[in-house]
Formats: C-alpha cells, structure tokens, sequence
C-alpha cells in the first residue's frame, strides 16, 4: 500500500491553483530545519523502510496497526515523542514502547463513551435521541461564547447517533444526527423521495452549513479554532469553504476534513494480497 501517494493526488486536486500547505512549509525557516531532522531520521522512525511503499496486509493497515517507531534513538526518539503526545486516536503505543498506526482500529471493540437516549415516552418524535454524552448536556470540544455557562452551537448535541431517526419525517423536514468521529451535530436536509426495493422514502443530504457556510457571517464562528499555523486560512481563523480543523476533536496530527472526499480513487492503488 502507498499510503502517500493518494494523499498526494488529494492534495493536488484540492489545492490547484494555490499554494499547499507543503510549499508553506517549505517557505516558512523553522519548518524547513524540522524537515531536515524529520529527513534525516526517517528510516529510524520507520524501520529502515527500502522505498516509500509499505508492505503490509490489509488487517493491519486497518485494525491491528502497521507499526513504526521501534526502540528509536536521539532525534528519532523525539519525533516519536512529539508523535505519540498528538493524541491521534489512529496511533496507538504497543507494549514495547512502539507505535501502531491503523485506520480503523480504535473504531473496534465497545466504545467508551456513554450515551443517555430519550425513550421516546411522552414524546415519540425525540425517541433516540441523545439526551446526554458522558454525563453532560453539550460537547467540551469547540469555542464557547461570552456568556458564561452557556454552551455555543457548535458544543450542541443534537439528534441520533444515525443508527435510527425520528418517525413520521414530511417532505421538507429537516433533522439532526450527532457524529462523534468529527464531535459534531450535523443537519440533514430532505432532498427527494426515493424507492429501494420498492419500499417509499426520503433521501437526505448535508447542507452548506456543515463544512461550507462556517463564520461569524453564519453565526457558526466557534468551529474556528485557529489551531493551524502555516495553512490558507481567513483573517479571523477561519479555513475556506470546505475544510474544517478538528485539531481539538482528534488531535493534532488530524489536520483538516475536507471536501468532496476522492480519496477512494488513489486509495486502491497499490493494494496488493497478502498471506
């Protein structure tokens, strides 16, 4: 598996025309002496690797873990450090001190978070719907506003966790569903009536005011968090249309959530069978 080459293609199709985030790096002196320490220790940091292809089965590269920062020395070790303090949830420390970076594998096995759902009584239309996470009303993860105690919109949990929706949806209706993968409420709009297997329903699709109307002009300024040094952004950090810091839902090593996701068509480049 290539894992960089189709992040590669992303990047190319995403930024063309602008300056990526790569070539700021390059223009900016401090970066530039972190990339020459990151270059010089890269075969500590990934195990001697003899190109840039990874060869790995797909069970690891999705849930055990490719693993990487083996016994590391001096500035390996550091780079390993700063890696494993990120506090991305797709990098896990193994027993031995290594790192294992996998795609899914902190999504498998039970979850640790708790839900509290409304039942549905007195109130069928709220049936599922998430009354609480970890004991508490509002997320913990976005800005608040001035008011003291008063949680922003982006901090609201609203709707279902998606495994079920409201009944009795009309055409036109709109509806909330929480995904935590990306600490956030998201609406959904009624889009057009549809037939699957002859059963009738509603098709539902994100609005501009998931990653694109994001902004003071959308009273939606909390999702900026200006965690990002070094990256396009606007003057009152926020990124473009389009892209959204996670940087305090996933950690730091999450950059960005981009739209429109074509990252399918360079991910199976490469995958190859192994025992």
């Amino acid at each position: 598996i290539a894992p960089f080459s189709w992040v590669y293609g992303i990047a190319v199709n995403l930024l063309e025309g602008v300056k990526s985030v790569l070539q700021i790096g390059e223009n900016d002196p401090g970066l530039a002496l972190l990339l020459v320490h990151l270059n010089a220790n890269l075969k500590a940091v990934f195990n001697d690797p003899r190109s840039m292809f990874v060869h790995t089965s797909v069970r690891e590269y999705l849930f055990d873990g490719v693993r990487f920062c083996i016994n590391p020395q001096g500035i390996a070790k550091a780079i390993c450090n700063q890696i494993k303090e990120s506090g991305s949830k797709t990098i896990r420390e193994q027993s031995d001190g290594s790192l294992a970076f996998s795609f899914f594998g902190h999504k498998n096995g039970s979850g640790h978070d708790v839900y509290e759902v409304h039942t549905g009584k007195g109130d069928p239309m709220k049936v599922l719907e998430i009354q609480k996470l970890d004991d508490s009303h509002n997320l913990h993860v976005w800005l608040n506003g001035s008011n003291e105690g008063e949680a922003s919109v982006c901090n609201q949990i609203n709707g279902t966790d998606a495994s079920s929706y409201p009944p009795f949806r009309q055409r036109g209706d709109s509806m909330y569903i929480f995904s935590a993968d990306i600490c956030r409420s998201v609406e959904l709009f009624y889009q057009s009536d549809i037939q699957y297997q002859g059963i009738p329903g509603f098709r539902y699709s994100i609005g501009e005011n998931f990653i694109n109307d994001i902004g003071p002009e959308h009273d939606n300024e909390c999702f900026c968090v200006d965690k990002l040094a070094n990256v396009i952004k606007r003057k009152n950090g926020c990124l473009y249309a389009g892209a959204l810091d996670l940087t305090t839902c996933l950690g730091e090593l999450y950059i960005r959530f981009l739209l429109p996701i074509i990252a399918y068509l360079y991910a199976q480049r490469g995958i190859s069978t192994l025992p």
